[in-house]
């Protein structure tokens, strides 16, 4: 768990970086012996295996892991399938932990969002969007020590959920997912379900199935073979309007513009 509270400092952001991995599955890239600043990362979409030293962490869409300041030991990232994420470096008085702590998905969307605009203000340069940066940091590592915090569950508790993400991370790109399973699965009521899921991750079940959809979407048109119809398909729309609407509300902006910018 990361050690974050008021005698935490940072010292400063060293770059806010999107990084898209189109690797094939199974290669691996190194990076060395040595971490020279605190990572904390963002596995937009796709999936990877990172490995510090002996430990493993599996990286998934959604996942945050950390890797302290001046860890030893060998780095690598082995793809499993290709995707993107966004990489917060940066200085602090203290680590916020002794090793590398993986933060399993989901997320709550005040989180997500805070990485995106983080990376957005970097990009765009200027001290005082950096500074507006730094501020972002500190606002990121508060809502995940409150989230970590709130997180604790009973083990019956976390039975009931971990069958309930199993199962939206199984079905969350079909056309017509069954939410009514997810109670069926827990042998709960889905309104019982659905209550746990938001005081959990502080999101519904289907609020999560969109965020999925259009992280993958977004990841998607990246390819310019495929076209916004084909995309609208596989994350789980039959119909390409209302897949651009939903894209639209989420993103602001319509599949072709985000294409476009990116």
């Amino acid at each position: 768990m990361l050690q974050i509270n008021h005698e935490t400092r940072i010292h400063k952001i060293v770059g806010v970086i999107r990084v898209y991995n189109g690797r094939e599955p199974r290669s691996i890239i190194h990076y060395g012996d040595l971490v020279q600043r605190h990572e904390l990362i963002y596995k937009w979409s796709g999936d990877s295996v990172s490995r510090l030293g002996d430990q493993e962490y599996a990286l998934s869409e959604g996942s945050i892991l950390y890797i302290p300041q001046g860890w030893k030991g060998t780095y690598s990232v082995t793809t499993l399938h290709k995707g993107e994420a966004i990489d917060i470096l940066f200085k602090t008085n203290t680590p916020l932990a002794a090793r590398p702590v993986l933060l399993p998905a989901p997320h709550k969307p005040s989180i997500i969002k805070l990485f995106e605009k983080s990376h957005e203000l970097w990009r765009t340069g200027g001290e005082q969007e950096q500074l507006r940066c730094l501020a972002m940091l500190y606002s990121l590592l508060a809502e995940i020590e409150e989230e970590t915090s709130r997180q604790h569950a009973t083990p019956r508790m976390q039975v009931i959920l971990d069958n309930a993400i199993q199962y939206l991370n199984a079905h969350c790109f079909d056309e017509n997912i069954d939410y009514a399973q997810l109670s069926y699965l827990s042998g709960v009521s889905y309104s019982y379900l659905k209550k746990l899921f938001v005081a959990h991750y502080g999101i519904p079940p289907s609020r999560y199935v969109i965020q999925r959809r259009m992280a993958y979407a977004k990841t998607l048109l990246l390819a310019p073979e495929l076209s916004v119809t084909q995309i609208s398909s596989q994350v789980g729309y039959s119909s390409v309007y209302y897949f651009s609407r939903v894209f639209r509300m989420e993103t602001g902006m319509t599949p072709t513009e985000y294409r476009k910018n990116m």
